[in-house]
């Protein structure tokens, strides 16, 4: 029995790769990219339909819209959200106008 053991050898290399030297596949990085910005995109429709309905509501109802969304957090979700929306869109558009070429 002891000349055969139930686990292996431990190994001396490590489990997995460090950051600092793996390489990420496109396709890795293009999942991620379009899972965050999935993301945020749904966020933005929820910063759209609040933003329809306090305007709805009257200017009582826009004053605490825009009191929350004058803060520096409103202002970077606002604008984060707007320019993520934007050129995932404009993207969306030319690789659409590109593939509609090789059909």
């Amino acid at each position: 029995m002891a000349d055969n053991p139930q686990r292996p050898a431990a190994t001396t290399r490590p489990l997995s790769p460090h950051l600092t030297i793996y390489r990420w596949p496109a396709t890795m990085l293009t999942s991620i990219t379009h899972r965050v910005t999935g993301v945020g995109l749904s966020l933005g429709a929820i910063v759209l339909a609040w933003w329809l309905v306090s305007v709805s509501n009257g200017p009582e109802g826009w004053q605490a819209f825009h009191a929350i969304s004058d803060t520096p957090i409103g202002a970077l979700v606002l604008g984060t959200d707007l320019v993520a929306g934007l050129s995932l869109s404009q993207w969306r558009a030319t690789s659409g106008l590109g593939s509609g070429l090789w059909l």
